[in-house]
């Protein structure tokens, strides 16, 4: 590890390596579909993502806390369109300049000396981030983009500001305003970022021994951004269910999720996209002197950290533990945000932290080498080791995320008494047309959860929009079963939104349920019921194509081929009854051969 490794250093050939490395490490994910969670409300169904325009383009610079992710969200869908590989690319190209940003900054902070000896060890460390299993989730994830971003323009920022070398200084004035910029675009990315001004401040005074005190309105100018939009993101994130949790359940949540997070760091197995625990579970199994413990443990890392701070040769190994623990303050409970409602931690939520363990292992690395020159062999041995672990768990996490189904599935199998969990995993598999899969995760739901209405809905979305007739009867057991009722107003929209396109086979299956189980019929939906019933008799051309287009879709070929048929013997456009002879052969090639 001594040699020098001039091709070790800053650059462009430096950049393409790393994003080179992330495609190889991510690339297999391209074809993966959308996420159930986040991706549909941030893209698929997020108009003004779709609608690409300058006014749709500046207007999530007003409306939006983090309007950089959508910006590039935008052109993406822009170019490609409705297609998860360019939107995943994305995360994997600026996950890869993230890594070498974490190199050059860790590059700089070196003394000379150590960068001509020991930058392998710098890029070895870089590479525990690159491939770090708990890392799948945010770069495979599409919507965690702007985490990925967050870190990316805060490291850019961190990097300029490394390079100040006084207010006063001309050649200052460029590194001024590069931080200024990127650190203003990490906090509009994800405001997670809003700790780097502390990790300003700490190189200055602690790394790099530098005065601070000309640059107090620079700081000035980070803290007033930082509260700024902490204020709108805290008046957005802290809803009512949280405003009873006192503080003291805060630190004890964010001290078991920083205790969580440094364990799944050194031993990245059992990974989930979901943890069994939501943060009241957590505040719930506070008990006796357990209250107690967890803070009391991070208490003594604070104590331990500081002790070392106060020796010079351990200083940079642990700021960069310092930095780790800062980096997960605001996603670690302290602020309560909706999603710890499911699962208090995130595998995404440690993605800047990591940061901080790789600040760390470079410098232990370089005071180890100096002082035991025998052990090189062991730490080479030792990195490789992990490397190879880590990228085997990586590739076979990340293969995991094929389906929303597969993944979600493997977080249910663990957490199966989380009903938002489980509400998530039927939806995937009705996607999938797995319906009774899915209506067998939906009742068990209820039965366990009876006032978890939501379970009832979801059933009602999958089944009148999925459901043929045939398992009408078994949803009416269903719901006799578990005592409930289906709202009849949801029904009756969704009836009429079937019927408002053509699609009177999916109304008529509504409404034949709501005819059926004796819910009372409003003189709305008896009149749309006989007019349902009077259509399906005289329905147009193109109507009875979208009924039977739908049915092959759905592999039901013979009823596809009756609605083909009878449209053709109504239309007198050549045009569609070419249209129908062909879809009418499709179909009887399917009767023949279901399994072409």
């Amino acid at each position: 590890m001594e040699r020098n490794h001039g091709w070790l250093k800053p650059g462009w050939p430096l950049v393409a390596i790393f994003i080179i490395l992330s495609y190889a490490v991510y690339g297999h994910t391209l074809h993966f579909p959308f996420f159930v969670f986040d991706d549909g409300g941030y893209i698929l169904v997020n108009e003004l993502v779709k609608e690409f325009s300058f006014k749709n383009f500046f207007g999530f610079w007003i409306n939006s806390k983090i309007p950089v992710p959508y910006n590039i969200w935008q052109v993406t869908y822009a170019i490609f369109g409705e297609t998860p590989g360019p939107f995943r690319f994305t995360n994997i190209l600026f996950h890869g300049a993230t890594s070498y940003m974490i190199f050059k900054v860790l590059y700089n902070l070196s003394s000379e000396e150590n960068r001509s000896k020991y930058s392998l060890i710098i890029f070895t460390s870089v590479i525990f981030f690159l491939i770090h299993p708990m890392n799948v989730e945010s770069v495979v994830w599409i919507s965690s983009l702007n985490g990925i971003l967050s870190l990316f323009f805060g490291l850019l920022a961190y990097d300029n500001y490394l390079n100040i070398k006084g207010i006063s200084d001309k050649e200052s004035l460029k590194p001024i305003t590069f931080s200024i910029v990127f650190y203003t675009l990490s906090l509009l990315s994800k405001p997670s970022s809003a700790v780097f001004p502390v990790i300003f401040i700490m190189t200055d005074l602690l790394i790099l021994n530098r005065n601070i005190k000309e640059k107090w309105w620079l700081y000035v100018y980070y803290f007033s951004l930082t509260f700024a939009l902490s204020l709108l993101h805290v008046g957005g994130i802290e809803t009512v269910s949280f405003k009873n949790i006192g503080w003291f359940e805060k630190i004890f949540v964010a001290s078991n999720a920083m205790i969580f997070y440094v364990s799944k760091v050194l031993l990245p197995f059992k990974l989930h996209v979901i943890y069994p625990n939501g943060i009241f579970d957590v505040i719930a199994q506070m008990k006796g002197n357990q209250k107690f413990m967890m803070p009391v443990l991070n208490f003594s890392i604070f104590c331990f950290l500081v002790a070392l701070l106060s020796k010079k040769e351990y200083r940079k190994i642990s700021c960069g533990l310092a930095f780790f623990f800062i980096l997960l303050i605001p996603t670690s409970g302290i602020i309560p945000f909706e999603f710890q409602k499911m699962s208090y931690v995130a595998d995404r939520y440690i993605y800047h932290a990591l940061f901080g363990i790789v600040f760390s292992i470079v410098f232990l690395s370089y005071l180890l080498l100096e002082r035991f020159h025998r052990i090189e062999k062991i730490i080479k041995v030792g990195a490789l080791s992990f490397l190879a672990l880590f990228f085997i768990k990586n590739f076979s996490y990340s293969a995991n995320w094929v389906s929303n189904s597969s993944i979600l599935g493997d977080s249910y199998k663990n957490a199966s008494h989380n009903p938002h969990l489980g509400l998530a995993y039927a939806n995937s598999k009705s996607n999938d047309y797995e319906l009774d899969e899915s209506l067998s995760i939906l009742s068990g739901i209820y039965e366990r959860e009876p006032g978890f209405n939501e379970a009832l809905s979801t059933i009602v979305n999958t089944f009148a929009f999925r459901c043929d007739s045939q398992r009408t009867q078994k949803i009416l057991n269903l719901f006799s079963r578990l005592n409930a009722t289906l709202p009849l107003e949801t029904l009756l929209n969704k009836a009429q939104m079937h019927v408002s396109v053509g699609e009177l086979d999916k109304a008529y299956t509504i409404l034949l349920y709501i005819e059926s189980s004796h819910l009372n019929l409003s003189d709305m939906a008896a009149t749309l019921l006989d007019e349902v019933k009077r259509g399906i008799d005289s329905l147009e051309t193109n109507s009875y194509f979208n009924i039977g287009y739908m049915n092959f879709r759905r592999y039901k070929f013979q009823q596809a081929l009756d609605y083909f048929t009878k449209g053709r013997s109504i239309s007198r456009d050549n045009n569609q009854i070419e249209m129908f002879d062909n879809w009418i052969n499709q179909a009887k090639d399917k009767l023949l051969d279901p399994e072409d």
